[in-house]
């Protein structure tokens, strides 16, 4: 964003959105970091086996709900 003398640097996108929504929701939770079930997708190994889906959210900006994922047990 800008110009050829000033530039502004942003995210934009669905992806952003629900960053940001599921970073709100840790409040709700309990929690300090969730994933969505499209991250928690991409994720194999021990990581993934650790991983406990805590419910789908109806986020603002989204049709659909989203997964999440806690990294850590909340209150950990």
């Amino acid at each position: 964003l800008g110009s050829a003398t000033r530039a502004k640097y942003a995210v934009i996108g669905d992806t952003v959105n629900v960053a940001a929504r599921l970073e709100q929701l840790n409040k709700e939770l309990g929690t300090t970091l969730l994933c969505s079930d499209e991250v928690t997708g991409a994720v194999d190994g021990a990581l993934r086996e650790s991983l406990k889906r805590v419910g789908a959210f109806q986020v603002k900006g989204r049709a659909s709900s989203v997964g999440a994922w806690p990294i850590a047990e909340p209150g950990v």
